[in-house]
């Protein structure tokens, strides 16, 4: 496991992550080639994902390799943390019509959480899970993300798996915060009814439904390739209907609260 608590050589950092980028751009586009040309959905959608999943952790790796203790831990710390930023842009250029999303949620999460009351601490933490929240679609065809019309069953059941594979990228780094955990559970809802795991209530970590909210919020009050804009009344209309539903309802007013007494905008 990576301890992000230790310390890197910013040379070296830079080096080895200018050569992962590279490489893992041109994996990219052979796998879509491979995509593309492939007969049987199921079996290359399987190899797709994993053959991305893989790539990219090792993407990230190589962004926050460690080597020597030449930097301080504040320097080292700043670094990881904009690494992190960057590969979740990464993550953004596969689809055209939400990039910016997960910036925006990220506003939206940190402004949340200050109206709550979580400590720097925790803010920091849900902000770097929220800037990458989507990292899992890497593994996602752009023609699926960036699809006008409704998705098949199984167009959306591919969609779906984006959160479990967000979770493997991100496992295997040992950030002070619970990043992966919360991308792996931000589809999740109170009553049982999200995704991956069906989890309910308690089971949900803070960051996650904070995340949540944040995250439907900007989706329903921004375009979308198979929908206009709904609008921010719209979006606070449905989390406030859901609120102890779908929603938690400490969230649902803090996130409330921002919009109307805070005059937040995205």
């Amino acid at each position: 496991m990576l301890n992000t608590r230790r310390l890197y050589s910013s040379a070296q950092c830079l080096k080895v992550f200018v050569v992962g980028l590279a490489a893992f751009l041109a994996l990219g586009v052979v796998s879509s080639i491979f995509l593309s040309r492939a007969t049987d959905l199921n079996r290359a959608l399987s190899a797709f994902i994993g053959i991305n999943s893989l790539f990219f952790a090792i993407l990230l790796y190589a962004g926050i390799y460690y080597s020597n203790k030449s930097i301080s831990e504040k320097h080292t710390r700043k670094v990881f943390e904009e690494t992190t930023i960057a590969l979740g842009a990464v993550a953004e250029r596969k689809d055209p019509y939400t990039a910016g999303h997960q910036r925006r949620v990220a506003k939206l999460a940190v402004s949340i959480a200050k109206e709550i009351g979580l400590n720097e601490e925790q803010i920091k933490g849900l902000y770097i899970a929220s800037i990458i929240h989507d990292v899992g679609k890497i593994g996602i065809p752009a023609e699926i993300l960036s699809k006008p019309g409704r998705l098949t069953e199984l167009e959306f059941a591919i969609i779906k798996t984006h959160s479990q594979s967000g979770y493997d990228i991100l496992k295997p780094v040992d950030y002070p915060w619970p990043v992966a955990l919360a991308v792996y559970q931000h589809h999740e809802k109170l009553n049982g009814t999200g995704y991956p795991r069906a989890l309910t209530s308690e089971k949900i970590i803070l960051e996650s439904r904070i995340l949540t909210v944040a995250d439907v919020v900007e989706a329903m009050a921004s375009h979308r390739p198979y929908r206009p804009a709904l609008g921010v009344k719209a979006a606070l209309r449905e989390i406030t209907d859901n609120k102890g539903i779908l929603f938690d309802p400490e969230v649902v007013q803090a996130c409330v609260n921002v919009f109307t007494r805070k005059r937040f905008r995205f």
